[in-house]
């Protein structure tokens, strides 16, 4: 899949309530283009978990260390 950036989305206009026909379409084609189509419909899915989640002592773990650099 393609990394989006700003210049493949700048031709898509913003949603404002009225124009949902051209940004539906544009939203459509970048899916289509990073082959996202069957994830966005539901026709493919992601597997529901690819790791273990981690419990007890492993939760407090990570969660030390994603918060040491407040200190």
């Amino acid at each position: 899949m393609a990394n989006t950036t700003a210049k493949e989305t700048s031709h898509i206009a913003k949603f404002n309530g009225d124009n949902w026909r051209s940004y539906s379409f544009g939203i459509q084609m970048l899916f289509d283009k990073n082959r996202l189509s069957s994830l966005v419909d539901g026709t493919n899915v992601l597997p529901t978990q690819v790791f273990p989640s981690p419990t007890g002592s492993d939760v407090k773990d990570i969660w030390r260390y994603s918060v040491s650099w407040l200190r």
